[in-house]
């Protein structure tokens, strides 16, 4: 595949409208929260305050958005071959409709609980409050790195989870997918045994 066929493929999945309106919905939702649950907490002595710093540091576990990321990878293993199939063979439609839905909705979710997050994190990272449980968390999903490289890389894989949702959930009409279909098969496959093989890696590969 040629490099600016491939810029372009990506380019259209994460450009779509959809996308960003989500995208700023969900991370705007996680950024306020935080900054409201600091106003709260400067008012310490009320007993409620701590209650709510409490529900924004737990709001969503590190681990269960990375048990949902490689659960929506595995589902894309599964639904590929199935659309490829009946897009140029015309078979496995009944298949197809069964699990578009249920893809779609777990790309979904989990687009949103990640993209809650980011915005969490950017809020931390913004008020230089670096020990926050919920940044030390993260940090520990991703190897101990630096809390930008946390936050870019959160919404780095959330924005290929939310493009890959939009996909799916118009798959004859995205552009991505029509992409796709022009790329000769000597080329499909292989790069589709990679791709279930780091899902594959991904699942077994957690501690």
């Amino acid at each position: 595949m040629h490099p600016d066929h491939l810029v372009g493929t990506l380019n259209a999945a994460l450009a779509y409208p959809q996308v960003r309106g989500q995208f700023l919905a969900h991370f705007g939702l996680g950024f306020a929260s935080l900054l409201v649950a600091e106003a709260i907490d400067l008012l310490e002595p009320a007993p409620y305050a701590a209650y709510y710093v409490g529900a924004v540091n737990a709001a969503i576990s590190p681990k269960y958005w990375d048990f949902l990321a490689v659960i929506s990878l595995l589902l894309l293993c599964l639904l590929f071959p199935v659309l490829l199939l009946r897009t140029r063979l015309g078979c496995l439609n009944g298949l197809a409709l069964a699990l578009l839905p249920v893809v779609r909705q777990v790309l979904s979710f989990t687009f949103a609980l990640g993209t809650v997050s980011a915005g969490i994190l950017s809020a931390l990272l913004l008020m230089g409050r670096l020990d926050s449980p919920v940044l030390l968390a993260w940090r520990e999903l991703l190897f101990g790195s630096h809390p930008l490289i946390v936050v870019l890389s959160v919404l780095l894989c959330n924005g290929l989870l939310g493009g890959a949702g939009q996909i799916v959930a118009h798959p004859p009409e995205h552009p991505v997918w029509q992409r796709l279909m022009t790329i000769p098969g000597r080329y499909v496959w292989p790069a589709y045994g990679l791709f279930v093989a780091l899902a594959l890696g991904l699942l077994l590969g957690q501690q």
